[in-house]
């Protein structure tokens, strides 16, 4: 007959590999910097490539790429970029209408990053007269960098090298 009998020793280790594994449910701000910063960088990419998950936005209608160019911006890209807030709004942690929020739960968390600008509705869905340009549907490529910081903040906490 076999008896396995705890040491103290693994006793400890068992219950830090508890602690470890209880506390992917809650990370702190801190923990999740990197996966916000994912998130942020594919929204950007959205302004850039004036794209949402590789799809693009529609060009502007004639009649409103007349009236920039009669207000001095330029006509050939998707979004109004006057003062660049809502670009900001996405894309820079600090600006005033940025959404940054984490919800934690015992089932885990959820982060929530954004914008509460005013136009977010009529832009990221459209409207009757306005084609939607999503900002907030992400690309393969951005999907995977979050996917891979996921693991990477993982890997940290449960005292990993990564």
């Amino acid at each position: 007959m076999l008896k396995i009998v705890p040491s103290p020793q693994s006793e400890n280790a068992w219950s830090d590999l508890e602690r470890s594994f209880a506390s992917l449910t809650k990370p702190s701000r801190s923990d999740l910097q990197g996966v916000r910063t994912m998130i942020l960088g594919g929204f950007a990419e959205s302004f850039v490539e004036e794209a949402s998950a590789g799809s693009p936005w529609d060009q502007l209608a004639p009649m409103t790429a007349d009236e920039r160019i009669f207000e001095g911006y330029d006509p050939y890209h998707p979004i109004l970029v006057r003062t660049g807030a809502y670009r900001r709004s996405f894309t820079d942690a600090g600006a005033f209408t940025h959404i940054s929020e984490m919800d934690t739960g015992a089932d885990g968390f959820t982060i929530y990053e954004g914008s509460a600008d005013e136009r977010v509705d009529d832009l990221e869905y459209g409207t009757d007269r306005i084609p939607p340009r999503p900002v907030m549907i992400l690309s393969r490529e951005a999907e995977r960098a979050v996917g891979d910081e996921l693991d990477a903040m993982i890997e940290r906490m449960l005292g990993g090298t990564t």
